[in-house]
């Protein structure tokens, strides 16, 4: 048992020896991994340090521009702000006037329509009086006229009417 033994332990040597082997080359190919790694960080580091100071500058100076855009905006505000305030006074004053002209219109319609309908009723009356007082007269003038006339053409004419004029004055009646 004793040979196993020294077998079983020589074999276990030889096996951690061989992966201690291993772990040596495996750490030589890191390492050399890490140099090559090492070696472009530092060719890349002057670049990202000059990109890292424009990023800086571009920041301040964006910084410097929003703070004068936001100065303008507050302008701007203040003065929209106002133009508002001053706006919202003229259009209260606007619709006080036009309130108050609405209103005067209106009482000057309805002083209009009073005195149409106080022109028309007169001119009613008028024409009414002048029909019954004026025309009326004149129409029995002339209705007595047309009879005298009549009478006067009948007699003038002595004898008897010929057929054609009497269907006429019989067609007058009708």
């Amino acid at each position: 048992m004793n040979d196993s033994l020294v077998y079983l332990t020589t074999a276990t040597l030889i096996l951690a020896a061989i992966a201690l082997i291993a772990q040596t080359v495996f750490l030589m190919g890191l390492l050399k991994s890490v140099k090559a790694v090492q070696q472009k960080l530092s060719e890349l580091l002057p670049k990202a340090e000059s990109f890292l100071d424009s990023a800086e500058k571009t920041l301040v100076d964006s910084r410097k521009q929003i703070a004068d855009v936001s100065a303008n905006a507050n302008a701007v505000m203040a003065t929209a702000t106002e133009i508002l305030d001053i706006t919202h006074a003229q259009v209260v004053r606007v619709d006080g006037l036009m309130n108050d002209a609405s209103s005067r219109a209106k009482v000057q319609m309805e002083r209009v329509e009073l005195m149409l309908d106080d022109t028309l009723n007169r001119v009613q009356d008028t024409v009414s009086a002048v029909q019954g007082n004026i025309l009326k007269p004149i129409r029995e003038v002339n209705a007595v006229a047309n009879g005298i006339r009549t009478a006067i053409q009948t007699l003038a004419k002595g004898g008897r009417p010929s057929v054609a004029q009497a269907t006429s004055d019989e067609e007058m009646f009708i």
